[in-house]
């Protein structure tokens, strides 16, 4: 798992790969060095070298190629491409010469050709790598979500107290029962149908919300919630349950205050959506303990689903926690 991990890291992974091809060319160099080339000066003239030819492959992977041709913005690649490496040649010939390893235009030419096609095919095959890897482990979490989920609504618990809930409201309000329980059931039944679905309809999952909140309003009578929204939630789908560890935490934190209140607000703009959940809780004495899991897992559910996101956490006001939730480009096609 930590190598997996490691390997998705893009920093990690170019520097390792950077090192050992150093580590590699450095241990050739040496082995059939000239006499008048001092070790320092081998490694000084191959880390210039190596540096310059790597950066030029990071640059045209990660800009030229992913930026626009994975784009299909085929013009703009062939333009640039062709710019970027000519002048790229250029400076090869010109640090070649200062370290007198200079041969010919067309040997530079052949050289940079060879190079940048291995540097493009590993490029591609460590796409392929991280697709499938990537693939694989939103299958397996998916999974996992799934019986999660399902081992919810069939917890013995959450039933119980769903029912001792509504016993109590058919003594002191039995008129208020019979829809209790059809929002109850339409709770449980839009959870164990989403987790079957790879993507949901956005308005439906912001309505799923809004009942999972009245169900605990049940509950809690003095729970305050607070509801704004901004922009057209439309033709858009997302993650099924992505907001409910959101959601759960805010409701669970301010239940031991004396007045709860959660505060939520949705903003769309074109494919970004923004999230804000802000809640009170006690800013010391807690019986409650966050773990973490939640959130985290949720990271890596986004990360695996290839949804551009961005969590940010503000504790700063004693006793009010507020988080937002940044997604883009969601799905329009589900």
């Amino acid at each position: 798992m930590k190598i997996r991990l490691a390997y998705e890291n893009f920093w990690f992974r170019n520097v390792t790969f950077y090192l050992l091809l150093l580590s590699l060319f450095l241990y050739n160099e040496y082995a059939d060095r000239k006499q008048d080339k001092t070790p320092e000066y081998i490694f000084i003239e191959l880390l210039l070298i190596l540096t310059t030819i790597y950066g030029a492959v990071m640059f045209s992977n990660v800009i030229l190629v992913r930026k626009f041709l994975l784009e299909k913005k085929y013009f703009t690649f062939f333009k640039y491409f062709a710019l970027f490496w000519l002048f790229y040649i250029i400076v090869q010939v010109q640090v070649t010469q200062n370290f007198g390893e200079y041969i010919s235009l067309f040997n530079e030419i052949l050289g940079t050709l060879f190079m940048l096609f291995i540097g493009t095919g590993i490029y591609f095959i460590n796409l392929w790598v991280l697709q499938n890897v990537f693939r694989t482990h939103k299958k397996l979490l998916n999974s996992q979500a799934e019986l999660t989920f399902l081992k919810q609504q069939l917890n013995p618990h959450f039933l119980l107290n769903a029912m001792n809930n509504l016993y109590g409201d058919a003594l002191a309000e039995p008129q208020t029962v019979a829809e209790k329980i059809l929002k109850l059931s339409g709770l449980l039944r839009y959870q164990i149908e989403a987790t079957k679905k790879e993507y949901v309809c956005l308005t439906e999952e912001i309505d799923f919300v809004q009942k999972y909140i009245g169900y605990h309003q049940y509950k809690s009578h003095n729970l305050k919630v607070t509801e704004h929204s901004e922009g057209d939630f439309e033709d858009f789908f997302i993650l099924p349950l992505v907001f409910m560890t959101l959601i759960e935490n805010a409701i669970k934190f301010s239940s031991e205050c004396e007045q709860p209140y959660v505060d939520i607000h949705w903003k769309f703009m074109e494919d970004h959506l923004i999230f804000t959940i802000e809640n009170n809780c006690l800013a010391e004495g807690s019986f409650l303990e966050s773990t973490g899991l939640g959130l985290e897992n949720l990271r890596r559910r986004l990360i695996v689903s290839f949804v551009k996101h961005k969590i940010t956490i503000d504790k700063n006001v004693i006793g009010v926690f507020k988080l937002e939730l940044q997604l883009w480009k969601l799905n329009i096609n589900a």
